[in-house]
């Protein structure tokens, strides 16, 4: 993240665990599995260490070989106690759909700096919240449920 002139390191993370909407696993099993189960990612920690009170926050990202920006989603976090989640996708009769939905995406601009090297700029101002970029490929859909690993990069705006 760039802060003022000064770069601030985003570290790595991951999500720590997966769990399914208790509501919708109800709803599944006593419909017969007619209803939709929420399936949820969850990263432990209630904030990111990383923070910043810009709307319009700017990030130099480096690519890892063979990667650029557009391999990532920048997706909005919902706080939960002392942990914060996204929606991952569903698991229903028809079996599972990956996803953070339209909703939770933030949209953003990437302009090469150099080989490796882009710098990202948000389409709009963001809320205060919680954020991460996560890798798209990091989502496995396999017949009835929704997998997510690999690395994230999460963030905070005041």
């Amino acid at each position: 993240m760039i802060e003022g002139d000064q770069p601030i390191q985003v570290l790595a993370a991951a999500f720590t665990k997966q769990k399914a909407s208790m509501l919708g696993a109800l709803s599944m099993a006593t419909t017969a599995r007619i209803m939709k189960a929420k399936q949820k990612a969850v990263l432990g920690g209630p904030a990111a260490s990383v923070r910043t009170k810009n709307k319009t926050p700017a990030f130099l990202f480096y690519a890892p070989e063979g990667f650029s920006p557009t391999d990532y989603w920048a997706v909005k976090l919902e706080k939960k106690g002392n942990s914060r989640e996204a929606v991952v996708g569903a698991m229903g009769t028809a079996g599972a759909s990956g996803g953070f939905g339209d909703k939770n995406i933030l949209k953003f601009a990437s302009e090469k700096a150099a080989p490796r090297r882009y710098l990202i700029k948000f389409e709009a101002e963001i809320s205060s919240g919680e954020y991460c970029f996560y890798p798209a490929s990091a989502l496995q859909v396999t017949g009835e449920a929704v997998t997510s690993f690999g690395r994230l990069y999460d963030f905070g705006i005041d």
